[in-house]
């Protein structure tokens, strides 16, 4: 079985207004889910895979750029991935 993408409206939003470089890196990022399954995308270490916590508890992040990183939750039971939001990251 596949898994899936689904995202925010709010994330097809910022996608639009990011540089070329970020949007072509998260769509790597999407078809390296769907295509070989999320647990491959673990493995890949250019995106710094993170669990969060205090208020994000069963959220977790990708890196996209050392500016950029996705915040997502993972469904295992429907192999579905749902963005939740693409920011710039504070250091």
């Amino acid at each position: 079985m596949n898994w899936v993408v689904i995202e925010d409206k709010g994330v097809v939003k910022v996608l639009k207004k990011v540089p070329i470089r970020i949007r072509s890196n998260y769509l790597y990022w999407k078809r390296l889910i769907v295509n070989d399954g999320f647990y491959k995308m673990i493995e890949t270490r250019g995106f710094n895979f993170e669990k969060l916590k205090g208020d994000r508890t069963g959220q977790y992040s990708c890196r996209l750029s050392r500016g950029y990183r996705i915040i997502f939750e993972i469904r295992n039971e429907e192999l579905c991935v749902l963005v939740l939001e693409m920011n710039k990251h504070e250091y």
